[in-house]
């Protein structure tokens, strides 16, 4: 069942077309019986394509919990082997928050990244073989706009990958001084030293919030450029057809 749902797109699409053909061309006493007729078919396609997205997800949670547990004692013997030297260059308060964010980023891999891997590769080879055979000449048309496509995806990417790596670090950052607080608590309450440090941590997170917002903005002018993309290509093909 990986990336079979991917299949079933290209099918809603054709019935898609044939909808808005019948409505523009049937005598108005059969519009609704060829509405509820395609009607039909496209809700037996979404219960098909549920059926089998839900199947591939509890398939790579199942992946994942296998192979979570050695993972995390991999991840952990690894670190404890490194020297002194490569501590020295670390900032050691920050170690157990990277941890935790690098193994949840397995959940991102397993779960989302290799099911839209998968259902992704099996939607572009299977829409361009149904397009091919349904109306070749049309479909080269449309072969041809996809670099409009893949600039405005390639930007998201880019800022996506970039933008996730960077909040990780601020994160880390603003965890390392809670997590330095706690690790010397005796000696900070031993000096009276709270007051300083909760507005230590309240500017760390003040500043974390500032600059996800400022990243957070990059990544959603990034996704409207990708989707204007898309959504002049869809124009294109309706204005066509």
């Amino acid at each position: 069942p990986f990336g079979s749902q991917g299949f079933c797109l290209p099918g809603f699409s054709i019935l898609f077309g044939q909808i808005s053909y019948d409505l523009s061309t049937s005598m108005p006493d059969n519009v609704l019986g060829a509405a509820a007729k395609n009607a039909g078919i496209l809700l037996s396609i979404g219960v098909v394509t549920h059926i089998f997205a839900q199947v591939a997800v509890i398939l790579w949670n199942k992946t994942l919990n296998d192979q979570l547990e050695a993972i995390k004692l991999g991840y952990f013997a690894a670190l404890l082997r490194k020297n002194t030297t490569w501590y020295d260059r670390q900032r050691i308060e920050a170690l157990s928050a990277q941890y935790m964010e690098d193994v949840g980023s397995l959940n991102v891999l397993f779960c989302e990244k290799m099911n839209s891997l998968f259902h992704n590769t099996t939607m572009a080879f299977s829409g361009f073989i149904v397009g091919i055979i349904v109306g070749w000449s049309y479909s080269l048309l449309l072969l041809a706009l996809i670099p409009i496509v893949a600039i405005g995806g390639t930007v998201f990417g880019l800022v996506m990958s970039k933008q996730q790596d960077y909040q990780a670090s601020l994160f880390a950052r603003a965890g390392s001084v809670c997590e330095q607080t706690f690790s010397f608590i005796k000696t900070v309450k031993s000096l009276g030293g709270e007051e300083h440090e909760t507005e230590k941590f309240d500017l760390a997170i003040r500043t974390v919030r500032d600059k996800t917002i400022r990243s957070n903005l990059k990544v959603a002018l990034s996704f409207g450029l990708f989707f204007f993309s898309m959504l002049v290509m869809y124009s294109l093909a309706f204005y066509l057809g």
